[in-house]
């Protein structure tokens, strides 16, 4: 199963790069949202290859998830595989310039169940797809507003 959004942000593509990389930031909004993130990987600097455990509040319920980067090329694409019970995931984030200082970030989401109870979780989802693609919009807007509030405080800086 696929979930699949785009946004247009006001801000070049080095920048909206910048800011879908900056991890200890991700790592901390992640937190503020009840999630609990660890670093696995010793590397200096994330890449490809670097690897978070979490535990994600889930229907009421503590889920542990494994991400790692599985792509990472600068400045338009990356790409984030996880892991969960039976329920694998697939995310590539994709970032095209529209112009000097607008870009379009797309983000798709595919879903693989690995299981049966995976498989009857995901055709519940099936059945929320329309709410599930609303709540993934929303929240892509509410990060595209916020990157572009960041770059215009920076050009007034």
């Amino acid at each position: 199963m696929k979930f699949a959004t785009k946004n247009d942000i006001e801000a070049p593509v080095d920048f909206v790069f910048a800011q879908i990389t900056d991890y200890a930031s991700l790592e901390g909004a992640a937190q503020r949202q009840g999630v609990i993130v660890n670093r696995v990987d010793t590397r200096p600097v994330p890449g490809v290859g670097s690897v978070w455990n979490a535990m994600v509040p889930f229907r009421g319920k503590e889920r542990k998830v494994g991400l790692e980067i599985t792509k990472l090329e600068v400045p338009g694409k990356m790409a984030i595989k996880s892991k969960s019970g039976g329920l694998d995931s697939e995310t590539k984030i994709d970032l095209v310039a529209l112009s000097g200082t607008h870009t379009r970030l797309t983000i798709e989401i595919e879903l693989i169940p690995t299981n049966l109870t995976s498989r009857l979780l995901v055709q519940s989802f099936k059945l929320a797809t329309n709410s599930i693609s609303t709540r993934l919009q929303n929240r892509l807007t509410s990060f595209a507003k916020e990157v572009e509030g960041r770059y215009k405080r920076g050009k007034s800086a």
